[in-house]
């Protein structure tokens, strides 16, 4: 049986997000991989501004443990660094071509 992924309006905002056309059912990519996860961390913390614990809530079932331990990775790998008291989350040039290396690779494979 062949199955068509469709993108779904919402992912021209969120490409880590598909429809399966034959159950009409939204998949996160997010969760397929470690690096996807890893990926969106890193797009919701510096793109979106959230903080780990909305993200952890929103996106992890409430697993702060594992948000955090992407964050702290993804500073020590120079992905991307703490900006002042508030700790907002600024991507690296590095940690930017990886993002769009990862999701693109990714993506392309459900085509």
């Amino acid at each position: 049986m062949f199955l068509f992924i469709l993108t779904l309006s919402r992912a021209a905002d969120d490409p880590m997000q598909v429809m399966d056309s034959q159950s009409n059912i939204t998949k996160n990519h997010y969760h397929d991989s470690a690096l996807m996860t890893a990926a969106h961390i890193l797009i919701r913390l510096t793109r979106e501004g959230k903080s780990i614990e909305q993200i952890a809530i929103e996106d992890f079932d409430s697993n702060l443990e594992l948000v955090s331990v992407w964050d702290d990775y993804m500073v020590a790998v120079n992905w991307m660094y703490k900006d002042g008291s508030d700790n907002k989350r600024i991507a690296t040039d590095e940690g930017k071509k990886w993002v769009e290396k990862v999701t693109n690779s990714y993506l392309c494979e459900d085509m």
